[in-house]
């Protein structure tokens, strides 16, 4: 799993050396977690935003810059950037080959007013 500062810019996020690894797990283990990638996500992301609360409480890191010191920086959930059998494990849908709508869908079409029935 990698991040990347958002304030960087199109210009700069473009660059893989703006994008900071924070997390590696293997297929083969991955495959044996109960709950799958999914499973992984979640206590990646509760660990994260609930334990460590890097949104408010920060993190403190030392820029390495001469002449500055340390930084407090706050991090938040973003955008989140994978290929479709990633986002597919994250978030436990079946895609565009299953019988329920993916969960943006199921959002709008709720505020629609549209009936959608499952069967």
């Amino acid at each position: 799993m990698y991040v990347t500062i958002k304030e960087l810019g199109h210009q700069l996020i473009k660059d893989q050396s703006c994008w900071f690894p924070i997390a590696a797990l293997r297929t083969v283990i991955a495959k044996d977690v109960v709950g799958g990638i999914s499973a992984v996500f979640k206590v990646m992301l509760r660990r994260l935003f609930l334990v460590e609360k890097i949104g408010s409480d920060g993190i403190c890191i030392d820029l390495a810059v001469p002449g500055t010191g340390y930084v407090n920086l706050y991090f938040g959930l973003g955008n989140i950037v994978a290929d479709g059998d990633a986002l597919r494990g994250i978030w436990s849908a079946k895609g565009a080959t299953g019988k329920l709508p993916c969960i943006l869908c199921k959002k709008h079409n709720q505020r629609a007013g549209v009936v959608t029935i499952y069967g």
